[in-house]
């Protein structure tokens, strides 16, 4: 688990020295990362992002309406080695929404 971890803060690190190059028109520092293949990932990396288990908690769903809910296109994940991660903004949204009210 802890080299998971590890390999998944080593690309955030990266990613992170990759944005601020683009950001900063610099060179960048280690000549080995390739400046083309940068990805424009469209939301906020400042944004905090929710697990799917906290998601069905927050929606009160259990797992079979919450793969459904992602087969229909209702939740959009953003997948990190096959997890699952939302945008807090995006769930905000949906719990406003009258179907996601629960009393």
């Amino acid at each position: 688990m802890e080299k998971r971890l590890d390999r998944i803060i080593s690309i955030l690190e990266n990613i992170f020295q990759l944005l601020l190059v683009k950001l900063t028109n610099e060179q960048a520092p280690d000549k080995s990362i390739n400046m083309i293949n940068m990805i424009d990932v469209g939301f906020d990396l400042n944004e905090q992002l929710l697990s799917a288990q906290e998601v069905m908690t927050l929606l009160k769903i259990g797992p079979s309406t919450y793969y459904r809910f992602v087969k229909k296109g209702i939740l959009h994940p953003i997948i990190v080695s096959k997890r699952h991660y939302y945008r807090k903004s995006h769930i905000k949204e949906l719990l406003t929404q009258a179907k996601f009210k629960y009393k």
